[in-house]
């Protein structure tokens, strides 16, 4: 068209289509490639939808269709070629056109209804392939089956048009007429549509315009019409109009649209639901569908009456988009033509805006009728930063999920008949406060599968999103009782038990405590690891998942507590996406409060004077289970002098009140005052305590307690006899004596006096004498020389007292036992009181303390000893404790010294660690170790050993001396020993050589000694072990030649070896070595104790000698024989004790 106010209408020749979304030029000539129905479908429907939604659309043509906005839309397509510029068809260019078309259509709601020409390519299953593309859905296969769009996408959204024959001959009339009825019914149907009205009542009955009132009607008469009300809801006149907006049309389909449900959101959007043919065809008595559209009424047009309503395009946020599962003309069930019936809808909207639909259904072939149920999740529709207008319901809700609520056969929804679907009534909906709802239909059957007998009764449900419970564990219960201050658990478990799939029916939950009371803390925690749960927690559970929870409840403390209380605790879970999935679990918690009182005292009875004060020691023990406080009475009130028993006269002090912890004690002194004027007797007084924090008191509760007290008044006795004295302690020796000057003073009156030792030492029976008596006894005496009666009377007999108020001396005096034991002495009490009255009186404590006597005595087996150098002698000594107390001893080496008086240096091994603290009379033998040093002189020695106390005593702590003579005797031991420093026991020679081995002689006995040199070989080569026993080279080495030297100047640069020299017989010895005219053996010169040669060994190896190893030794022998003659201690004639064979070469002597 050529204007938007052009609306001539015919038929006109198209120059541009579109096609990838750009415009494309026709030829002219009507020829070959100007066949473009493909793009000129999809011109047609972007014209009222372009690809930015805008509506009406602007492709990018020049020209563009301008469609009626509230006309039934379809495009009809007529061709016998193929989509894009015609044959060949089912090319790239041919499907891309298709797609793009159909893509186009849904999207514009514009319903395409291509007719097959007959003709060139007549009947072309091709170019009606690519029609039934068009007018349902594209499936990829080139057929004229009817196509299956499941509407997961635009692509595969049916675009609800069917595909007719276009006959061109008579012998098609058949198909002429078919397709004749086709087109008048698409045009002509008289189909029922869908159409709403926008009123505000309450804008007219508050505004009332001139002449008109309330209870009059919304409408005039004028003629023979009704006249609506139409107008703003406030004119410019003030008034208001019933009718803001007029009639204004939903559905634009040319099929049945029937009893629509409407339901606005808290968001102002309107949303309807309605059964709509449109699926199955353009008659009445056809199967339906539930379709579904949400509207934006608001925005599209002025709300000024809008006498032609508001335009379809503009309101719709969401297309007409089907809810219940379409099965389509060839998904109808054989034998049951109305199987695929989804009728009389129910809408609702929650809280959440999220959209209920409840429908019957007949789709469920075991019901026959059933109740259903759907839920559209609330989606994001700010505009333009959410979904544009005019949106699929696909592309913009969550798949939804149709639930069946009944179970059983039955009539439902009362009579109906699917002839006749514009009668009947839709299910009870409303929401609940979340986003469930509640649901209600008539029904044959009881709500079950058991009949009702054909009549009809009404059926509730509450329908969830969602489930959860929230129980206790297994061997859980509802009821603790804690005391205050304690906590307790509850264990339990959070379940989603929501039936469907687990992803599906996940849901994330809200755990809060209700009902916690004041000072009462209680924490929700995750059993598997502690974490706490707070109102912010979010709880994710999927379907059939659970959680183990615990619950920690604290009671008040002990100061907050004061009586029972009942904590009733609620754990609710709450889900976050529907309020009304919910669960709650009551738990009961008993704080048992205990207030209790005990009173006690160390005595019950007290003896007083008159005028003096009794005291009680009083404990008080909270024995309940909080912090109390308790009260006593008042003494200085009447009724408190009631309550204590107090007599007249007498004075109390003690605390009112006193407050305490659970199972705390405090003790008070409670002092009774009496006065000088009170009477001697026995009065007896009641402390009476109670809590404060209990209403009932009750002795055997617990909660009072009375405490009954004796006192015993007598006459004043204190300062008639007075002991007056200086130190009470002393210090005695044993068997010594200690005395005690008392000064005795009778104030008041004379009077007579009786002196006794209460609790002193045992009397000695006569017939054991004093001195034997002593020996472990001790005894007192009192000396009354200075003090009237003397010492001719008893000491017990009573004394006269004449002299008041001027002091006499009596001495106690206090011996120790000989055997008395250091410390703390025996101790009296010297006690005078007046004949007849005992309780005047006066009496003071005497104490002696022994002093220790340290004394050792030390002993040892034997003080004559005989030892040889380098020797270890154990010393058994034995040290006891004689003195009077425990003593801790030492020993310690005082002197060592030789026959000259010389001091000598050895090592003494004093075992100090194991030395022991000795009580009296007990003694210890502890082993003193004598090491003989290895280079000690023949000789007589003296050693003092000296035992000491610990502690100081007469000015010295040595207590006894050991003193052991000890004779060092002649030893006598001569080595021989190759240095393996300077020379080796093992050389490398050949037959005609000679070998030199130099070695130390040493004397390492303690006199003087001539050593001797000797040289042996083996019995057998082949055994190692078969050494001569006597000097000798053979039979092995008889021409081997061995010889000695002296070797002088060892240490310098330059020594001198000195041959040793033969002896003539009756010379006398020469100087150095030499070979004995009388013995034939090698002679050393004498050396000294504890000195060394050098020497050189000289064999020559005979010139015939094999090649082989030859063993030599070489035994040095003491002028003072073999050990077998008491000589050197360590020389046998055997070799095995040698300290350098090593037959079996194993490095080491044969024995190490």
């Amino acid at each position: 068209c050529q204007s938007p106010g052009d609306d001539s209408g015919g038929i006109r020749e198209l120059t541009e289509v579109v096609y990838n979304n750009a415009a494309v030029n026709l030829p002219q000539d009507g020829g070959y490639y100007s066949e473009f129905w493909g793009p000129g479908s999809t011109w047609a429907c972007l014209s009222w939808k372009d690809i930015a939604g805008n509506v009406p659309g602007n492709p990018p043509t020049q020209l563009d269709h301008r469609w009626n906005p509230n006309a039934t839309k379809i495009v009809i397509p007529v061709s016998d070629e193929g989509p894009y510029g015609g044959t060949p068809n089912q090319q790239s260019d041919d499907i891309q056109s298709i797609n793009e078309a159909h893509d186009a259509c849904v999207r514009a709601g514009i319903i395409p209804v291509p007719l097959l020409a007959a003709g060139f390519g007549s009947g072309d299953v091709e170019v009606g392939s690519h029609m039934m593309d068009l007018a349902q859905c594209p499936n990829g296969f080139v057929s004229l089956n009817t196509r299956s769009c499941p509407g997961s996408n635009t692509r595969l959204t049916d675009a609800e048009g069917q595909m007719y024959s276009f006959p061109n001959s008579a012998s098609s009339s058949a198909e002429l007429q078919l397709m004749v009825e086709a087109m008048i019914y698409l045009s002509t149907n008289n189909s029922r549509e869908i159409f709403m009205t926008i009123l505000d009542p309450l804008s007219l009955l508050d505004n009332q315009p001139p002449g008109w009132s309330k209870g009059d009607p919304g409408t005039k008469i004028q003629g023979n019409s009704y006249v609506e009300d139409l107008g703003p809801s406030l004119d410019g006149l003030g008034y208001g109009h019933l009718v803001v907006v007029n009639d204004t049309r939903i559905t634009l389909n040319d099929a049945y649209s029937l009893h629509p449900a409407i339901s606005v959101d808290n968001s102002g959007n309107t949303h309807l639901a309605w059964m709509d043919g449109r699926a199955y065809g353009f008659d009445m008595n056809v199967n339906y569908e539930i379709y579904y559209t949400r509207l934006r009424l608001r925005g599209a047009g002025d709300w000024d009456g809008a006498p032609d309503g508001l335009p379809s395009y503009g309101i719709k946020q969401i297309v007409d988009s089907a809810i219940s599962n379409v099965e389509g003309v060839d998904g109808i069930p054989t034998g049951r033509p109305y199987g695929a019936n989804s009728h009389m809808p129910s809408i609702i909207t929650d809280s959440f805006d999220n959209v209920h639909f409840a429908w019957l259904e007949n789709s469920n072939e075991s019901q026959g009728e059933s109740i259903v149920y759907a839920k559209l999740n609330n989606t994001n529709d700010d505009y333009p930063e959410g979904f544009p207008l005019n949106s699929l319901a696909l592309g913009i809700f969550d798949p939804w999920e149709v639930v069946s609520v009944t179970e059983w056969q039955s009539d439902k929804l009362g009579p109906n008949s699917p002839a006749a679907p514009d009668l009947g009534q839709p299910p009870a909906f409303v929401n609940d406060m979340g986003s469930g709802a509640h649901l209600a239909w008539s029904d044959t059957n009881k709500c079950n599968d058991q009949s009702n007998g054909g009549t009809y009764t009404l059926c509730y449900v509450h329908v969830l999103t969602g489930l959860v419970d929230v129980s206790f564990a297994e061997t859980e219960t509802y009821y603790h009782t804690i005391e205050p201050g304690e906590q307790t658990l509850f264990n339990m478990t959070i379940s989603n038990p929501t039936p469907g799939p687990v992803n599906l029916v996940s849901d994330t939950f809200t755990v809060t405590l209700q009902g916690v009371p004041n000072n009462w803390t209680a924490t929700l925690f995750f059993a598997t690891n502690h974490t706490p749960i707070f109102d912010s927690t979010p709880v994710f559970l999927r379907g059939g998942d659970f959680a183990h929870l615990y619950m920690r409840v604290r009671a008040p403390t002990i100061y907050q507590a004061h009586s029972d209380e009942l904590a009733t605790i609620t754990v609710a879970a709450v889900s976050h996406k529907d309020p009304a999935i919910n669960d709650n679990l009551i738990t009961l918690t008993l704080m048992d409060v205990v207030h209790g009182i005990d009173l006690d005292t160390s005595h019950y009875q007290v003896d007083v004077e008159q005028g003096e004060s009794a005291f009680f020691s009083i404990t008080v023990t909270n024995t309940g289970n909080v912090y109390d406080s308790y009260a006593f009475y008042d003494p200085s009130t009447l009724e408190g002098q009631v309550e204590w028993a107090l007599p007249f006269g007498w004075g109390l002090t003690f605390p009112l009140s006193l407050s305490l912890d659970p199972g705390q004690s405090v003790t008070r002194n409670l002092q009774v005052s009496v006065p000088t004027s009170q009477d001697p007797g026995t009065f007896v007084i009641y402390l009476k305590g109670w809590s404060t924090g209990e209403p009932v008191l009750s002795i055997e509760q617990g909660t009072f307690d009375v405490l009954e007290l004796w006192i015993n008044v007598s006459i004043k006795s204190t300062g008639n006899i007075v002991f007056q004295m200086g130190d009470t302690t002393q210090y005695v020796l044993p068997g010594d004596c200690a005395e005690f000057d008392i000064d005795v003073t009778k104030h008041f009156t004379p009077g007579h006096i009786i002196f006794t030792t209460p609790g002193g030492p045992e009397e000695r029976p006569p017939e054991i004498s004093e001195q034997s008596w002593r020996f472990d006894h001790w005894t007192v005496d009192l000396d009354f020389s200075q003090a009237p009666g003397g010492n001719g009377i008893p000491d017990s007999a009573p004394r006269y007292w004449s002299i008041i108020d001027t002091p006499s001396t009596v001495t106690a005096i206090m011996c120790a036992p000989y055997n008395a034991t250091a410390g703390l002495g025996d101790s009296v009490s010297v006690k005078a009181h007046l004949e007849g009255t005992p309780r005047v009186r006066d009496s003071v404590v005497l104490l002696t303390n022994v002093i220790q006597e340290y004394n050792l005595d030390a002993s040892v087996p034997e003080t004559i000893l005989s030892l040889y150098p380098s020797q270890i002698y154990q010393l058994d000594t034995t040290v006891d404790n004689i003195g009077n107390g425990a003593d801790r001893y030492n020993i310690i080496v005082n002197s060592i010294t030789d026959s000259f008086g010389n001091s000598q240096v050895w090592d003494i091994e004093i075992p100090r660690m194991l030395f022991q603290e000795l009580d009296r009379d007990e003694s210890q033998t502890v082993p003193i170790m004598l090491n003989m040093p290895e280079m000690a002189l023949a000789g007589q020695y003296t050693m003092t050993l000296h035992v000491l106390s610990e502690e100081t005593y007469e000015g010295t702590k040595l207590r006894d001396t050991i003193q052991l003579q000890i004779e060092i005797v002649e030893f006598h031991d001569m080595r021989i020993e190759v240095d393996p420093m300077v020379e080796s026991r093992i050389k490398t020679t050949a037959p005609g050589r000679i070998v030199r081995f130099t070695m130390n002689i040493t004397n390492f006995g303690n006199v003087n000694d001539q050593p001797t040199l000797h040289n042996y070989t083996l019995y057998d080569r082949d055994d190692p072990y078969s050494w001569q026993t006597s000097p000798s080279m053979g039979p092995l080495l008889d021409n081997w030649v061995i010889s000695y030297a002296l070797l002088e100047d060892f240490d310098t640069e330059y020594p001198i070896e000195r041959p040793c020299s033969v002896q003539i017989l009756g010379d006398n010895p020469p100087e150095g070595c030499y070979l004995s005219a009388r013995t034939n053996a090698i002679t050393m010169p004498v050396m000294e104790a504890y000195s060394t040669l050098q020497i050189v060994v000289i064999i020559q190896i005979e010139p015939t000698a094999k090649l082989t190893n030859r063993e030599i030794g070489i035994k040095v022998f003491s002028d003072f024989g073999s050990s077998e003659a008491g000589g050197d201690h360590d020389e046998t004639a055997v070799w095995d004790d040698s300290c350098t064979l090593d037959a079996n070469r194993d490095g080491l002597p044969d024995n190490y």
